[in-house]
């Protein structure tokens, strides 16, 4: 597969080496080069004590590869890709067996349909890429892990920036259906250090890809999953959310246009990975929002926490083999929620118009929906009266919600 992203490489310092005391052999045809690459994960998690991070080695899954030749400027001599457990096995042109080659991977996706890149913030951007040490001949045991690298330039950031999105795609294509739908293209901004544009969002300007930009939100997966679900709701559904600030405490109050696409993002995040904490370790201010007992005042869809817990609870349970601990009785298909997702239309589009679509469809009765959700104030009365916004539609971009002092967390 030829590369999608012709903007020059970032020349990044990064711990990158062919020597490992975890490498493993893979089978090799011929002349070929074979291997594992892996990046260092830091992986917050949460309690009711505050955040601690943990540190393991993780895969680096649907990534593009390319094998160089370091004599002739380093030329392109094929391209290739990582599967699941980050492992490559690449056969080679007979006639370059004496050159002296190297494997080099970068933060582009090699999924056809879901053309997407992590970029810095220069002009123009640059994807990121790791290089292995010089190689000739065949070698059925390479291990590429990306580290921390120097000048405090965190390159196993933009990896896991990388692994959280394909992780997300993996899941709609599985999970959601959509493994033969061609994806629009979506660039991920991301440096280590307080440049470029000031906000972690999404947005869409006209004529250009999609665009996610994360501002110190490398190690956390709540939050690229939730700007992720954004993208998938700006292509695949429909919105009119305003966008803009937005603070999330026990009372908020909040456009429902907004709360929605909010709610859904969130709720799209805790579902991909199995949890019902949403964390956000910013060093401006770290928190964490519990979703199974959501602090609220039973406000109902003025909230995003309310509305990502039930997108929460219509998915846990045994239909899904994800414990609930709140005792809701309803478990139904990523696929369903999604679907219905998709069959929302229309303008000034609030949880409301979801209701309706999802209770239409049979996954869910009205009644089961009222048995669950009442006590969040999700009665289909209260979702009524907030589905008349009396303000019009603005264009600001989709940005990191903000907490109040009841969600702060120290970081260990």
């Amino acid at each position: 597969m030829k590369s999608q992203y012709f903007i020059p490489l970032l020349i990044a310092a990064i711990l990158a080496s062919c020597v490992d005391n975890k490498r493993k052999t893979y089978p090799v045809d011929g002349f070929a080069v074979a291997g594992q690459i892996t990046y260092e994960k830091s992986t917050p998690t949460a309690s009711r004590f505050g955040i601690r991070k943990s540190t393991e080695e993780s895969p680096v899954a649907g990534a593009l590869v390319q094998v160089i030749d370091t004599s002739d400027n380093n030329k392109v001599i094929v391209e290739s890709s990582t599967d699941d457990d980050g492992v490559f096995n690449i056969g080679l042109p007979l006639d370059l067996q004496s050159s002296p080659l190297a494997v080099r991977v970068l933060t582009v996706s090699a999924v056809d349909n879901f053309p997407m890149a992590v970029f810095n913030q220069d002009t123009p951007a640059k994807t990121y890429h790791a290089v292995s040490d010089i190689f000739v001949g065949t070698t059925n045991d390479m291990k590429i892990t990306i580290k921390d690298g120097v000048f405090n330039s965190s390159q196993a950031g933009a990896f896991n920036v990388f692994a959280q999105v394909m992780r997300g795609y993996k899941f709609m294509a599985t999970a959601g259906g959509e493994a033969d739908t061609k994806f629009p293209k979506l660039n991920v901004l991301w440096e280590s250090n307080e440049v470029g544009i000031d906000c972690t969002c999404f947005f869409k300007r006209f004529l250009e890809a999609a665009t996610i930009n994360l501002r110190n939100d490398e190690d956390d997966d709540s939050v690229i999953l939730h700007e992720l679900g954004h993208y998938l709701h700006f292509s695949f559904s429909a919105t009119s959310s305003p966008g803009g600030t937005h603070i999330l405490s026990c009372d908020q109050n909040d456009d429902p246009r907004l709360t929605w696409s909010e709610g859904w993002a969130t709720g799209f995040s805790l579902i991909v990975r199995r949890d019902s904490y949403y964390i956000d370790t910013d060093p401006r201010g770290s928190f964490s929002v519990e979703h199974e007992f959501p602090c609220h005042q039973g406000q109902g869809a003025t909230s995003e926490t309310l509305v990502a817990a039930v997108y929460l609870d219509l998915y846990d349970g045994t239909t899904n083999d994800m414990p609930t601990r709140d005792g809701d009785t309803i478990s139904i298909t990523f696929l369903q929620i999604w679907n219905a997702m998709k069959g929302v239309r229309g303008s000034r589009l609030t949880f409301h118009d979801y209701f309706n679509v999802l209770t239409a469809s049979g996954a869910v009765t009205k009644q089961q929906w009222a048995d669950n959700f009442s006590s969040l104030g999700m009665t289909e009365s209260n979702l009524i009266t907030n589905s008349s916004p009396s303000s019009s539609p603005t264009t600001s971009p989709h940005v990191l919600p903000q907490a109040a002092a009841e969600f702060s967390a120290t970081v260990e």
